[in-house]
């Protein structure tokens, strides 16, 4: 929110509107990833395209944020939709896991998925004051445009870490398990 207030100029009010577009695309997005992963018989096409166009989306966001209020909803409600690939991760838990495990299987995704926010919106905010410093004590820093473009950067870089990690998953597998 505060990037979109400080590098589009929009009200806070206006940029939490902007921002909350992805969480409206997760909830489309979840089940149609869903659908689509037992239509198209191929998640590693999910699992690896779907984070490559949300780097994509996000590259977009961060350095075309100038766009007109509707353009930026329209990509952040899009970034939502692909970012939703997330959920076949919970799907590939339950399946490699014993009936007796599946519960521990899923937990512990859902552990590791929401386990990484303490470590990188820290991480962020450390790239954010680092990058705006500049010799300025940290009460009177004013972060710049590129200073949230530098320290947002880390966001598309797991997003690109994640496509990678998209290709280890057997097509195969995923196919037999769907059956």
């Amino acid at each position: 929110v505060p990037f979109f207030e400080t590098v589009s100029n929009l009200s806070l009010v206006r940029s939490t509107s902007v921002a909350d577009m992805a969480f409206l695309g997760v909830a489309v997005g979840c089940p149609l990833v869903s659908w689509l992963d037992v239509k198209l018989r191929c998640r590693r096409v999910l699992l690896v395209g779907a984070p490559l166009i949300s780097t994509s989306l996000l590259l977009i966001i961060l350095f075309c944020a100038h766009c007109s209020v509707a353009i930026l909803m329209m990509t952040m409600f899009f970034l939502g939709l692909f970012c939703s690939s997330y959920v076949l991760t919970f799907v590939i838990a339950k399946e490699i896991a014993t009936p007796n495990t599946t519960g521990v299987s899923v937990g512990f995704v859902n552990m590791f998925s929401v386990g990484f926010a303490p470590i990188l919106q820290p991480l962020v905010g450390w790239l954010l004051q680092m990058g705006a410093r500049h010799g300025k004590a940290i009460d009177t820093l004013n972060f710049s445009s590129v200073d949230y473009q530098h320290a947002l950067l880390l966001i598309p870089a797991m997003t690109l870490l994640a496509a990678a990690l998209g290709f280890f998953i057997s097509s195969a597998d995923a196919a037999d398990a769907s059956s």
